[in-house]
């Protein structure tokens, strides 16, 4: 995909290509996108773990392990003398931490992504590639992880490297 000259926001005094010689072409941009996707369906799964959380903390202590008696029942196993109440607050508070891990995982992402197409802030670009291969950050488990690698490659390549600004 070539790039033109003077398009919209075009930096007249940054230009990468000039610089090294190279083609008008990004050879980041494909899994930048990429990137970029990922980082969105971490996002709203991010925020289903939001509403979930939600839902954990508006039922009511009885209804709650009576939804967890019942899961026992049908699984045929007996079930944990346990403090249900306790139980209640530990999950919401692991899902909402859980949540908010993932939601900031997810913008550090999509923003490495948008970095990655622009050729602007390697590090980020570079973190953003990263957090998409850790499974329980990224939804996407070996979609993510495909894609962090990929994008990896794709940085580490020293002809690449060199058009970050």
């Amino acid at each position: 995909m070539s790039m033109p000259p003077d398009g919209p926001g075009h930096d007249p005094v940054y230009d990468p290509y000039r610089e090294s010689g190279l083609p008008r072409t990004n050879p980041a941009q494909m899994a930048g996108v990429f990137l970029l996707i990922v980082g969105t369906i971490n996002l709203l799964m991010a925020g289903y773990l939001v509403l979930n959380t939600a839902a954990i903390k508006a039922m009511s202590s009885a209804e709650f392990a009576k939804v967890w008696l019942d899961a026992y029942a049908r699984a045929g196993a007996p079930p944990p003398a346990a403090d249900w109440p306790a139980v209640q607050a530990g999950m919401a508070v692991g899902c909402f931490i859980w949540a908010g891990v993932s939601l900031i995982a997810s913008v550090i992402i999509i923003l490495g992504g948008v970095k990655m197409m622009t050729l602007r802030s390697y590090g980020l670009a570079m973190t953003g590639s990263v957090l998409a291969m850790i499974p329980l950050i990224s939804c996407c488990c070996l979609g993510g992880q495909g894609i962090g690698i990929w994008a990896l490659v794709v940085l580490l390549k020293p002809e690449v490297k060199a058009l970050f600004r």
